[in-house]
């Protein structure tokens, strides 16, 4: 009994399951596995987990290299505007081009997106050139 116990102990802690209270399997970095769908998911920074929609790995790898590059670019333009480097003109195209790439949001909510920014610069003819 000792050893087949062991032996399962064994198999257990190898596979990486947890008995159910931590669902989440690390499998490299920046991509872990959910036991109970069997999808992955990147975390990067605090964004925490973000579905990479597949069951595949090599289809994850892929698309975390996606997901790192847009993640970069979030960090670069981050850092910009804490320097103070950037206008509110940058600003707004940056808001309206995150809008338009978000693929959760329906296109009637991008579209008055764009309207309410065209509102803005329209009663606010200056605010393009202001530092922001």
């Amino acid at each position: 009994m000792l050893l087949y116990t062991s032996v399962l102990f064994a198999r257990f802690k190898k596979t990486g399951e947890s008995g159910g209270s931590n669902p989440w399997l690390y499998i490299e970095l920046g991509i872990h596995k959910n036991e109970g769908s069997g999808k992955y998911y990147s975390r990067l920074g605090r964004q925490g987990f973000r579905t990479l929609k597949t069951d595949k790995i090599s289809v994850a790898r892929l698309r975390l290299s996606d997901r790192l590059k847009e993640y970069k670019g979030e960090i670069r333009s981050v850092d910009s505007a804490s320097r103070g480097d950037v206008s509110m003109r940058q600003v707004l195209d940056l808001l309206l081009e995150s809008s338009n790439a978000d693929t959760n949001l329906a296109p009637a909510t991008k579209r008055h997106h764009k309207i309410c920014l065209q509102r803005l610069e329209k009663t606010w003819p200056e605010l393009g050139g202001l530092r922001a």
